[in-house]
């Protein structure tokens, strides 16, 4: 999808915008001019940035390792998506770190509601970020940049 395929969009809310100065008598003063075209740079970049969302939305990213393996998609710039089928790593039980004890929890609340059991995720869940993902299935702090790989092998950070 291209900017210029809504460039019909852009032309309708002009066209409406005019329509309502007009009904309204109010087209005679210079003011709305410059408020009709805030609001159109505004829904310009409300479509830049729609369209920059949902074409992250399709990519999926994988997180492996040894022993586990999840997949993902980015919903958009603040969430993240694991899907089911992804596995998790086993936790170590004796390392005491605040971080870890966190995820400990966050994985214990989501086998709670149903989205994991045990060590595999069973319905998809959406989390705050790629870094808590990444936290939740390896059950310590990482950067979610670094360890989410496109099918290619390249991390987020590298793209």
């Amino acid at each position: 999808m291209d900017i210029y395929d809504n460039e019909d969009i852009l032309e309708r809310i002009k066209y409406a915008f005019d329509n309502y100065l007009n009904v309204y008598s109010l087209k005679e003063y210079p003011i709305f001019d410059s408020i009709r075209e805030t609001i159109v740079k505004s829904c310009k970049t409300y479509v830049l940035q729609y369209m920059h969302n949902n074409s992250n939305s399709n990519s999926i990213y994988y997180l492996k390792n040894n022993t586990c393996y999840a997949k993902g998609i980015m919903h958009d710039n603040n969430s993240f998506i694991v899907k089911a089928g992804s596995t998790l790593l086993p936790l170590k039980i004796n390392y005491n770190d605040e971080h870890r004890t966190k995820y400990i929890k966050k994985r214990k609340t989501l086998e709670q509601k149903g989205f994991i059991d045990g060590l595999l995720v069973i319905k998809d869940f959406e989390t705050s970020s790629l870094s808590e993902a990444a936290n939740i299935i390896l059950g310590y702090r990482v950067s979610g940049r670094d360890k989410w790989k496109d099918e290619n092998g390249i991390s987020i950070n590298d793209k």
